[in-house]
């Protein structure tokens, strides 16, 4: 085999490694985009696009692509926003920003990813009417109780909500606590005890949440209220205890640590003082090979 014949070989080798690796940077990755509708305590509304793919049974965002929002069957443009390190592209419309209504009284609302490269295009859609959600905090009959009021407007006029039954939580720092629930009536309201237990800061006070999570026709609306209902807390430690996070570590650890310590800088000094007593013990022989 001469040079030009081994030159050939060896690239036609090398295809067999190469090819695979380009047909795979080639695979279109096939999206999806969960759409959802929020409506905060404050009547703000926000649309929310999150844009992932499924690799090896895990959700994956995507990040940095541009979802467009849309409102009404004509599809309005309302804008275009990039997804973020999460994969989510969020869009909060103004408290006066009138959405085009449907002939059964909802909004349509769609987001769409037209797709870039090797990732596919996804869309999704949502119907959502208005739903408007009262809440106050108060004594009855001497009882901490949670009222709530709930409806529609139909050409202006209130509408109740009766025979959907909605959550109470209580706020806390990663998530939010279930208290009770509860079913509105034909007029539209609901009574709720609410538990004299519940811990709530050094003064007692504590957040009330009432909330909708992914109804098929209001989204997720919540109202939020503050209250000293909360029993207070109280954390203050004991002057004995010793732990990782008080200013006194355990005594445990201050013995073992010692111990490591001197055993590692008891090393280091040994080792010196043997340098010391070599490099002594070699002039000590250059001077006897020189008497």
């Amino acid at each position: 085999m001469n040079l030009h014949q081994y030159r050939i070989l060896l690239f036609l080798t090398s295809l067999l490694f190469v090819t695979p690796n380009i047909g795979k940077s080639q695979e279109s990755i096939s999206p999806s985009l969960q759409f959802q509708y929020f409506k905060n305590s404050d009547d703000q509304r926000l649309l929310k696009a999150t844009l992932t793919f499924t690799l090896k049974r895990k959700e994956i965002p995507i990040v940095g692509q541009e979802v467009a929002f849309y409102s009404g069957s004509k599809k309005v443009l309302l804008a275009k926003v990039n997804t973020d390190a999460n994969g989510v592209a969020s869009l909060t419309l103004a408290n006066d920003y009138q959405l085009p209504l449907e002939k059964d009284g909802t909004w349509a609302l769609s987001s769409e990813y037209v797709g870039k490269d090797s990732i596919g295009a996804a869309s999704s859609e949502l119907s959502v009417k208005d739903f408007h959600l009262e809440m106050s905090l108060g004594l009855v009959d001497s009882v901490k109780t949670v009222s709530l009021k709930a409806y529609t407007t139909d050409n202006g006029k209130k509408v109740p909500v009766s025979g959907e039954a909605i959550n109470i939580y209580v706020a806390r720092t990663f998530c939010l606590l279930p208290i009770t629930d509860g079913t509105f009536g034909e007029d539209g309201t609901v009574n709720l005890e609410f538990p004299s237990d519940v811990p709530g800061d050094k003064e007692g006070n504590l957040t009330v949440v009432a909330k909708f999570d992914d109804h098929p026709t209001f989204g997720n609306v919540e109202k939020r209220s503050s209250a000293q209902w909360g029993v207070p807390s109280k954390y203050t430690e004991p002057t004995t205890h010793r732990a990782l996070w008080t200013k006194g570590a355990p005594t445990w650890m201050i013995v073992a640590l010692t111990i490591m310590l001197a055993g590692v800088w008891g090393h280091y000094t040994y080792a010196i003082i043997c340098l010391i007593r070599i490099k002594k013990s070699s002039n000590d022989d250059e001077k006897l090979l020189k008497v």
